[in-house]
């Protein structure tokens, strides 16, 4: 993200990362290591010294060194009005993912096509590769030790606008994908220009169904400008196309970050009934398949207090009632299902939560809808408002190999 953001290329990335639990060996090497130790340390996490330079360049690019955090680098001078940490740039465009950390001389629009930092580094101009390289106390020029410890081969290739992008684009993806043994991870993510989001699939008392949500359309590289509207079909239980469809339509405001390209959304809901069912949806070429054989009824579902609870997501634990109904498509209804909670709670020492699934619900039979049993449950939780946010629940019937997975608790709220 941050790398797209600042205008680089785009780095592949794979699911399947599993929370650890204890900390690692320690292996990121401070401003005094060694350039033996150094190159040690990357090594152990499978890079070799042509890497280990590259991936430092292509990191020192954007951002710089504080004086906060690192006295002995950057002196208390760099302190000032407008730079309270005193904080010194790798390179004079510290936003942006370039060549500067390195001879910056083409005009601004032409400035992504030259890496700055690995060029102000080689030419001694403009930040001459930043203050791990310029500092005047010699023992934290660990930048510098580094970049020459192969006589700078590696920096004049990264010199090169072409290797500097592809060489990036390895390195940050290979390190991205560096887990442990036994973590399998999936094949590369593909956004795709097409694809749907915060679907939800709703069955009433009578046994009407509705499926709502939106579609967004990403101007990826190559694809073609945003269409005006989207035609969305349902695909029948019986894996036929149904009549049932709806016109989706943009207001062509891009909701996108831009990496990826202009993003549009396209709202939408399709009823049909109960009979008809639900195996998928169909958009333009485009077969996306989705099952209606157990899901979370968003509208027979509630949460209190309601939406207004979570406009502060900084607030204190309070109690929630969640109030819980699933539909099961089946002619013998079990007399139950079994919930699974999945509720975010802090870390120590660690920016992102664990998922603890601790806490489970029995979901009793409450009655039919059509060819649907329904079943509901009533739990009570003392959680804050950020917590019910990245919430999710899991849904399986132990009778069968029935499950819904990974409902947000939070899209209930969308429907109230």
């Amino acid at each position: 993200m941050s790398v797209g953001a600042c205008g680089g290329p785009q780095i592949s990335f794979r699911g399947g990362r599993i929370d650890a639990t204890e900390a690692g060996p320690a292996g990121v090497p401070e401003p005094e290591t060694d350039i033996k130790t150094t190159l040690a340390e990357f090594s152990g996490a499978g890079f070799n010294q042509a890497d280990s330079i590259a991936l430092t360049a292509c990191g020192h690019t954007m951002g710089g060194v504080h004086h906060s955090t690192f006295p002995q680098v950057v002196t208390a001078a760099a302190i000032g009005v407008n730079n309270s940490q005193g904080r010194m740039a790798f390179d004079e465009t510290v936003a942006v993912f370039d060549v500067d950390v390195s001879v910056n001389t083409l005009p601004f629009c032409c400035s992504l096509l030259i890496p700055p930092s690995v060029d102000e580094y080689l030419s001694g101009t403009g930040n001459r590769g930043g203050p791990l390289v310029t500092t005047a106390n010699q023992t934290v020029q660990s930048d510098l030790r580094l970049y020459t410890s192969d006589n700078n081969v590696t920096m004049e290739r990264l010199s090169k606008a072409d290797d500097f992008a592809s060489i990036c684009t390895n390195l940050i993806a290979r390190m991205i994908d560096t887990v442990p043994r036994g973590v399998s991870l999936t094949p590369v993510l593909d956004p795709g220009n097409v694809n749907h989001a915060n679907i939800s699939l709703n069955v009433d008392w009578s046994g009407d169904m509705t499926l709502s949500g939106f579609f967004r359309y990403i101007e990826t590289s190559g694809a073609a400008p945003a269409p005006n509207s989207l035609t969305v079909s349902v695909i029948g239980r019986d894996g036929h196309p149904s009549t049932a469809s709806a016109s989706a339509t943009t207001n062509h405001v891009d909701l996108g970050n831009g990496i990826y390209g202009p993003t549009f959304q396209y709202p939408f809901s399709v009823s049909f009934p109960a009979t008809t069912g639900l195996s998928g949806i169909v958009v333009g070429d485009e077969t996306f398949p989705l099952q209606d054989s157990l899901f979370v009824v968003p509208l027979l579902s509630s949460i209190n207090p309601g939406l207004s609870s979570v406009n502060n997501l900084i607030g204190p634990p309070q109690l929630y009632t969640l109030n819980i109904t699933a539909a099961l498509l089946t002619s013998n209804p079990p007399s139950s299902l079994k919930a699974t909670f999945a509720i975010p709670v802090p870390q120590p020492g660690n920016m992102s939560p664990r998922m603890d699934s601790s806490t489970t619900a029995e979901l009793s039979l409450i009655g039919t809808a059509g060819p649907f049993s329904l079943y509901s449950t009533i739990h009570q939780a003392t959680i804050s408002s950020k917590q019910l946010f990245g919430s999710s629940i899991d849904v399986e019937d132990p009778t069968s190999d029935a499950k819904a997975e990974f409902f947000k608790l939070f899209d209930i709220l969308q429907f109230f």
